[in-house]
């Protein structure tokens, strides 16, 4: 028995721009007594002209945070409208599965609109998202409802600026409802999170940086956690597309 978690991750794609993507755990650490193939992602994906249309288990990461689905995803930018469609069944390695997942997710200038509806937990809900860009300084905004009950479930707000293409300055804030089954492997409750970072480049290789985070969970009572990383990074291309990376904190 292997005394770690071991991994498999292949991806295979040609120049046309078909895709095969397997990712997996192939055996378990010891302490869990346990082993066998868990399998996160395994999918198929196939260009379609004006889009692409993917096929298997695969992230979904369109709407309220992340989780896996086995789910068909299609993609279409026509040039006059843009918009993503996917429905399956919403499923975490081998555990049962959590219910179905319907999107729908339509592209408009600067932002998306998308409608979403999760069986068995989260019910429909209407994100809303835009980016503005006036010069060097970009906004985001996203906001998340739950339509069944009627319920704020998300609220993000990003500010960012650059510096003569060397610095970038970035702030967030965000309120996120976990209060659901689904997402049982995250942090359960409501959340605030504040976020701000600075990176500066000193070289076409060297980076500094910096990163501050806050954030406050209610639960049956609240609890705090921040963090603060300092440190710089460092890469170097080689011959043959080649690229070495390394980062200090």
């Amino acid at each position: 028995v292997l005394p770690f978690d071991t991994y498999l991750k292949l991806e295979l794609r040609d120049v046309k721009g078909s895709e095969l993507y397997f990712y997996g755990k192939l055996w378990k650490n010891v302490e869990e007594r346990s082993g066998g193939l868990e399998l996160y992602q395994a999918y198929f994906k196939l260009p379609t002209g004006v889009g692409s249309l993917k096929v298997g288990r695969q992230l979904i990461s369109e709407g309220f945070k992340i989780f896996l689905s086995d789910a068909v995803r299609l993609e279409r930018n026509t040039g006059k409208i843009k918009y993503i469609f996917y429905a399956g069944k919403v499923s975490y390695g081998k555990r049962e599965t959590e219910g179905s997942v319907f999107g729908l997710k339509f592209f408009i200038p600067n932002g998306y609109l998308l409608l979403q509806r999760l069986t068995k937990t989260e019910g429909s809900s209407l994100t809303f998202g835009e980016t503005l860009k006036i010069g060097d300084t970009s906004y985001f905004g996203k906001f998340t409802l739950g339509l069944s009950p009627t319920k704020v479930k998300e609220v993000e707000l990003r500010y960012e600026h650059s510096f003569l293409r060397k610095a970038v300055f970035t702030l967030s804030g965000e309120y996120f409802d976990y209060s659901s089954p689904l997402f049982r492997t995250f942090s359960q409750g409501r959340q605030l999170a504040f976020n701000q970072s600075f990176t500066y480049l000193l070289n076409d290789n060297l980076e500094i940086f910096e990163e501050f985070s806050f954030g406050s969970i209610k639960r049956n009572g609240r609890e705090t956690s921040h963090l603060l990383r300092l440190g710089f990074s460092k890469s170097n291309w080689f011959e043959r597309g080649v690229r070495v990376e390394g980062a200090f904190v």
